[in-house]
């Protein structure tokens, strides 16, 4: 989960050791009842004690950490928590936002970014585009779009001749300026 710690912690570790003492416990005192429940096998009687100190050690931690998890989430501002996933890339979820009050639905966009940018940040801004625009559709040429929806680059630099440019978002995040141009016709 992003903005939680991804190391557990001394609380977290406490928590775990504790669980995993308890499991080993419990599967000391029931290991002397399991043999002859599973006929006497002493390797299946081992299988079912590892089993049993695992998920009887991990179930407190993870009980736990679902907690931590609800409890920062709660906090996420309002307008952020839908359009999260695409801002842990640093994408501002501002730019879908602009281009959906720009784009009418149904009309073609074509997506273009800067050769600069990480490819993880490339993926999150076509990945979140795709779904976020619906019912708007995307296209693969430039040439069949009537809109370019651009993050680093100028909309007119990428084929069909432009009409009118917006400024969707600011550079923010280190990332560069998002645009949207209308394709001339």
């Amino acid at each position: 989960m992003e903005g939680l710690p991804q190391q557990p912690g001394l609380i977290g570790l406490l928590i775990l050791a504790v669980g995993l003492v308890a499991g080993a416990l419990y599967a000391w005192r029931a290991l002397p009842r399991l043999e002859p429940d599973v006929g006497g096998s002493r390797s299946v009687s081992w299988i079912i004690v590892a089993l049993l100190v695992t998920t009887v050690g991990t179930a407190p931690f993870l009980a736990w950490r679902v907690v931590e998890d609800i409890r920062y989430t709660r906090q996420v501002d309002p307008w952020v928590a839908p359009r999260y996933g695409v801002s842990v890339f640093g994408v501002h979820p501002e730019i879908f936002d602009n281009a959906a009050l720009r784009i009418p639905p149904g009309e073609t966009y074509y997506l273009a970014s800067s050769p600069g940018l990480e490819r993880a940040v490339k993926a999150a801004f076509r990945e979140w585009a795709l779904g976020y625009l619906l019912p708007r559709v995307a296209t693969a040429d430039p040439d069949q779009a009537q809109w370019i929806l651009t993050l680093g680059v100028d909309p007119a630099s990428v084929g069909p001749p432009v009409a009118r440019t917006w400024r969707l978002k600011e550079s923010v995040n280190g990332l560069p300026p998002a645009y949207l141009g209308e394709v001339a016709r």
